[in-house]
């Protein structure tokens, strides 16, 4: 493809994942989804949250053309931080094809292993490349609940130490409260004496099949959420007509603007509920933009951030917004505890 500097700093594992997507195209192989892609990515090595693909075929192809359409791709999202690509073609009989990996980076991580031994210790260090007042980062394991790591953050240097403790594939992932609100910037995957799976062999998360049957997507989240807790012995939460709505206006607000983000243009979860004058001791939001709402539910199983908030037992009210457009869903999912409404309210969204 020559010179693509157009479309963002080149990135070798971007290109890597590129040139597995236009062999896919050619063969005539179903895309990967965001999932897929995103693991396809961590496998390389690649931290960078929140990719996106584009691949294009033709018998011929003229080389103006390909950049042209792929500019007008570019032009259609924007996720604030530094941009790197990876483009690649691949040739058959029939053919060529092109592919782009793009990502905006928020942060940069130094070298992490993708394999590691049962008890191992390891050092987390990374960059932000966008302002945030604080970051964290958090741990998923094979099971269980996610847990938090004594995190530093100083000059826009991050750096976390921590230990494996049990065999299976684990998430390490790096949230930063910025512009827009808390969010993940940077994930990794670690597979503690297991060997890495494919991305085409990705499990379903729990719940997921309770989707199945539902006569709306709204009720597909809130069945699969609490199908979910239930596989973690967790109380399940209870549909909130008020937070509902809430959920529903933020989703289309990310829709909209063409942003995954806790602030759309529209304030912060915090900003939303007391306009709205709900007044939780509690809440958390998880976000997500993906094909299906079966697969946003896999991607914030699979988020360590996220997961918090499905698990946390002291959520018992949840409100659910679901947004299609062209290439899938808009979901919001907004926990509240109204245990002790009134009180100073506390917020747990990535």
């Amino acid at each position: 493809m020559g010179d693509t500097s157009y479309c963002g700093e080149s990135e070798v594992a971007l290109a890597r994942v590129a040139t597995r997507l236009a062999r896919r195209e050619a063969e005539g192989a179903p895309p990967y989804d965001t999932e897929q892609l995103s693991f396809a990515l961590r496998a390389e090595g690649e931290p960078h949250v929140w990719p996106h693909s584009w691949t294009l075929f033709g018998s011929t192809l003229d080389v103006g053309d390909v950049r042209a359409r792929l500019e007008r791709w570019l032009a259609t999202f924007s996720d604030g931080g530094t941009r790197r690509c990876g483009v690649a073609s691949a040739h058959t009989e029939t053919g060529t094809a092109v592919a782009a990996v793009v990502v905006d980076a928020h942060a940069d991580l130094s070298p992490l292993p993708t394999r590691a031994h049962l008890g191992q210790w390891l050092v987390l260090d990374a960059k932000l490349l966008v302002p945030a007042s604080t970051a964290k980062v958090v741990l998923l394991g094979p099971r269980g609940a996610p847990r938090n790591v004594p995190t530093t953050l100083h000059d826009g240097n991050v750096r976390a130490s921590f230990s494996v403790d049990r065999v299976g594939a684990w998430t390490v992932q790096v949230l930063a409260n910025g512009d827009g609100g808390p969010r993940p910037v940077l994930e990794a995957l670690l597979f503690v004496d297991t060997v890495p799976t494919a991305p085409e062999n990705s499990d379903n998360a729990p719940g997921e099949e309770a989707a199945e049957g539902a006569p709306d997507e709204r009720l597909a989240v809130i069945r699969m959420v609490n199908a979910a807790r239930r596989d973690e012995s967790i109380a399940p939460v209870e549909p909130s007509p008020e937070l509902d709505r809430l959920a529903l206006a933020h989703a289309k607000a990310m829709q909209t603007s063409g942003r995954l983000a806790h602030d759309a243009g529209d304030g912060d979860p915090s900003k939303r509920l007391a306009e709205a004058d709900l007044a939780p001791r509690r809440f958390g939001e998880n976000v997500a933009h993906a094909t299906t709402v079966e697969r946003a539910h896999r991607i914030l199983w699979q988020s360590p951030s996220h997961r918090e908030n499905l698990v946390d037992p002291g959520f018992r009210s949840l409100g659910v917004g679901v947004v299609d457009d062209s290439d899938g869903v808009w979901v919001c999912e907004l926990f509240a505890d109204f245990a002790a409404a009134g009180t100073t309210p506390t917020v747990s969204a990535p």
